[in-house]
């Protein structure tokens, strides 16, 4: 659970611009063909482009399966991601749809 919301927010941080992603509901699909974006993720700080913070305080996911929040204070996050622009870095690849009705449980598929 916890890693497909850190993926989740990775994806939200390349498709929307850093300064509009903390008030921003994103969908995430298992289907690549459905994906509007592809976010590589890292486990490792050091190897990161970018760090994305998630929160459950307004999380519904039990209702809304596939929507995570996201937050722009550390101290608010209950999730830390970190995601990096090369493949070759990446732990995990997270295909981001608009759609909600394409969003799922599973976790994204890996190249």
């Amino acid at each position: 659970m916890k890693i497909r919301k850190f993926f989740a927010i990775l994806l939200l941080l390349l498709v929307i611009p850093v300064s509009e992603i903390f008030s921003i509901v994103i969908s995430r699909t298992n289907w690549p063909r459905e994906a509007h974006k592809i976010v590589y993720v890292t486990q490792w700080k050091s190897e990161a482009d970018l760090i994305v913070y998630v929160t459950n305080d307004r999380k519904a996911s039990d209702q809304h399966p596939g929507i995570w929040y996201y937050t722009d204070s550390a101290f608010d996050a209950d999730w830390v991601i970190f995601v990096t622009k090369t493949k070759s870095r990446a732990d995990l690849i997270i295909y981001v749809t608009k759609d909600i009705n394409e969003a799922g449980w599973q976790s994204a598929g890996i190249d």
